[in-house]
């Protein structure tokens, strides 16, 4: 099959070999007529397009081989009224049912498949088309409108147990190509973004990318959606799937967070959902402000969370050289040397740095490295692929994302012990809370992590042109003073263990609070 362009724009054609164009709803009606007239199997045919009447003619036209323009006109002859006369019996007795009504809802729809199933043992279900499908109630976004009544259709199928064809338009990219074949991309209101493209797993929290939905074959994943009232609730992800090459744009906000999408993958926006082609500078977008905890919390072992918080920070664990930590802080010296010996039963060997005035530990087996053996540290790291990465290649692992609330807290109370920040401006009478890293991956997993307790984020790249690499400081934007620098969470270290500093942040009143921030996150610059 393949496209072709016909002087027609209220309908959707179809050729085949012998380039002949068909009409798609033609194409679907052919399925009934091969389950109903040919083999005495129920059918029912959702038209929302076509009245009762041209199906009839259609279905007349077809098995009794007389020109539907005859039938159209009335100019039949003689042998068109014999014809007719002789089919016109077994086109009435098949067990075919067509409904016409219109603005037919979704839950119609399933009510009377439903009642069919039960009392004719209904075998197929065709459904023309989905776009003139209504929900009957008002919603954001005409996209996900769409996406529910697939998801709908494929639950019917599922609970009825028998084959849904659910018709469905196309957008003009197939007139594009020059082969002039459709893909599944180029079904009407719908949106395309890159293999790169990070989704969050409702079961995990984890983020896996489309790419590797796709080299992986995965289907019916688990992932947070928005529902009605704007709210993250889990939804299946059935599959993804390839759709070329096209023109792509990317999106940077004015909080950092940027996201490359074609033109006509749709933003949320305060007018309703948008596509990205009618975004302008300075248009406000909608960001998760909170992330629930995943369907699946899967608590670890705590020194195993201090131990890879601190790793990530200020540890060095790259190849063919020693693991070891460095710091000037002796809380923070005393938490990896604690958690190394309680977790691997490592003892720690301390190294002073006068003139750095830095402190190093380095963390060695417990047992001599032959005939194969590794460093546990090392082994554990080579699990989530850390082992071997540098500062600016460092991430957290996806199993962080599927800790328990309190066991996030502790992740993030020792990680912002490291390259974290919090101080108090006083000439500004502001508290400044945001953790530096060259790693810009780090500091989205930070980010996200930081969503769990209702913070959200600003991500932006060092002032100080002379670093090599990325520098992205997180400033925590709210109105009021953030969990993470409560007394059960405040950062581990000298800096916080009883420190001014933290005290003075939480304690900010609230009336000094910048009137600019106000809006956190909900900037965007195209």
């Amino acid at each position: 099959m393949r496209c072709v362009q016909v002087d027609n724009e209220d309908h959707l054609y179809l050729a085949g070999p012998s380039t002949i164009p068909t009409h798609n709803s033609t194409l679907a009606l052919d399925f009934c007529r091969a389950a109903s007239i040919a083999n005495n199997l129920t059918s029912v045919f959702f038209s929302l397009e076509m009245t009762r009447t041209e199906i009839m003619m259609r279905l007349l036209s077809a098995e009794a081989k007389v020109p539907l323009n005859h039938i159209r006109n009335g100019q039949m002859t003689e042998q068109d009224w014999d014809l007719s006369a002789k089919k016109m019996g077994q086109v009435s007795g098949a067990p075919m049912f067509i409904d016409d009504s219109p603005n037919m809802t979704m839950m119609e729809i399933r009510a009377k498949a439903r009642r069919l199933k039960q009392r004719h043992d209904l075998k197929l279900i065709v459904i023309d088309y989905m776009q003139l499908m209504s929900s009957g109630k008002k919603v954001e976004s005409r996209q996900l409108e769409v996406s529910e009544f697939s998801r709908q259709i494929k639950l019917l199928a599922k609970e009825l147990e028998l084959p849904i064809i659910a018709l469905s338009q196309l957008n003009r990219g197939p007139e594009q190509r020059a082969d002039k074949k459709p893909m599944m991309s180029d079904l009407r209101e719908s949106g395309c973004l890159t293999a790169d493209t990070r989704l969050m797993r409702a079961d995990t929290n984890a983020e896996i990318t489309l790419g590797q939905l796709m080299e992986s074959g995965a289907k019916d994943i688990p992932v947070w959606s928005l529902d009605d009232r704007l709210k993250l609730v889990p939804r299946t992800l059935t599959h993804a799937f390839p759709s070329g090459t096209k023109p792509v744009f990317e999106l940077t906000l004015t909080s950092g967070r940027r996201i490359t999408a074609t033109g006509n993958h749709k933003f949320l926006t305060y007018d309703g959902w948008m596509p990205l082609s009618e975004l302008t500078p300075g248009s406000r977008l909608g960001a998760v402000r909170h992330v629930p905890p995943p369907l699946e919390v899967a608590p670890r072992d705590e020194d195993e969370i201090v131990l890879l918080a601190h790793m990530l920070g200020d540890g060095s664990f790259v190849k063919r050289q020693p693991i070891r930590y460095v710091s000037i802080d002796e809380a923070n010296l005393a938490s990896v040397g604690n958690a190394a010996a309680g977790r691997f039963g490592i003892t720690p060997k301390r190294d002073e740095y006068a003139a750095a005035r830095v402190t190093t530990l380095r963390l060695p087996a417990p047992y001599h490295l032959t005939h194969g053996k590794r460093n546990p540290i090392a082994a554990w790291l080579d699990e989530d692929g850390l082992f071997g990465l540098r500062s600016h290649e460092k991430f957290v692992p996806d199993w962080v994302f599927g800790l328990p609330k309190a066991q996030v807290g502790l992740f993030i109370k020792h990680i912002w012990a490291t390259d974290g920040s919090i101080g108090y401006d006083e000439k500004n009478n502001l508290g400044r809370v945001y953790y530096a890293s060259t790693s810009r991956r780090l500091v989205d997993d930070l980010a996200r992590l930081l969503l769990r307790y209702n913070v959200f984020t600003r991500d932006q790249a060092s002032p100080q042109g002379r670093l090599p690499r990325r520098l992205s400081p997180l400033r925590v934007r709210r109105r009021e003073p953030a969990p993470l620098l409560r007394r059960d969470r405040r950062p581990r270290g000298a800096r916080c263990e009883g420190g001014q500093p933290c005290r003075q942040v939480a304690r900010r009143p609230r009336q000094h609070q910048p009137r600019h921030r106000a809006q956190g996150g909900l900037g965007a610059r195209p």
